[in-house]
């Protein structure tokens, strides 16, 4: 159309320059303007025409289509994986309290180095209120063992940690418990300071509450701050 009316123009300042002899000419191509529009633009139609049935470029945009759906389903893919991990996270904290946090290893080494003092370091003696004990390190727990043996006693384990809202919530009545039940060994064991003996029980949120027999054979279990849950498992398997 441009082109159209650029000629248009130039043919029109020709006949300003010249005079009007040329009128037959102007006539001639006012005429034929219409056919000459209509040429160009089934010209325009074929090529484009032309270039849709293109084998070649066919395949290129198939693909291109190809690559960008993908990508959003990959996209997709991944925030419904992120979804679903995060409503998981939720649900297991609010049923089982707070999770335990994994530790991300040192890649320099330094910590990992002085980790053995650390662990040398603690002490090994047990505090004992009663029949509530409370371990600071793994190598206490042979200990309990020795002693519900000894006595033929039932044991209650509270795997509990320090930054645990939940945790700390119900160790008022723990204590209580442990004085109810007095026939029966009563330890709380910090997953952090004894994370050997957490994982020996497969310890994966806390608290998590755990009956053993006097040989430390698992009888039964109750995950999370459920006070109601504890008391009952608490007067099926243990003698007060």
């Amino acid at each position: 159309m441009d082109v159209v009316d650029g000629l248009t123009e130039r043919l029109m300042g020709f006949l300003h320059k010249h005079g009007w002899h040329c009128v037959g000419l102007t006539i001639a191509w006012y005429m034929t303007k219409d056919s000459v529009l209509a040429w160009m633009a089934e010209r325009e139609r074929r090529g484009a025409l032309q270039r849709a049935n293109d084998p070649q470029r066919r395949s290129v945009l198939e693909a291109e289509r190809q690559r960008v759906r993908e990508a959003q389903q990959a996209q997709a893919a991944r925030e419904a994986a992120a979804t679903k991990e995060r409503l998981k996270r939720e649900k297991d904290a609010r049923i089982y309290g707070a999770p335990i946090p994994q530790k991300s290893p040192d890649v320099s080494g330094g910590a990992q180095a002085s980790e053995p003092s650390r662990t040398a370091a603690r002490p090994t003696r047990h505090r004992a209120l009663g029949n509530l004990m409370n371990l600071e390190s793994d190598e206490q727990w042979p200990e309990v063992l020795a002693q519900a043996k000894a006595r033929s006693l039932s044991i209650v384990v509270d795997f509990t940690a320090t930054w645990c809202g939940p945790c700390q919530a119900i160790a008022p009545k723990f204590a209580e418990f442990a004085r109810t039940f007095t026939e029966t060994l009563f330890v709380k064991v910090d997953v952090d300071a004894c994370p050997e003996t957490a994982g020996r029980f497969g310890i994966r949120a806390m608290p998590t509450f755990k009956v053993l027999s006097s040989h430390g054979l698992e009888i039964a279990k109750v995950l999370g701050a459920n006070e109601a849950e504890l008391r009952a498992m608490l007067a099926k398997h243990c003698a007060s």
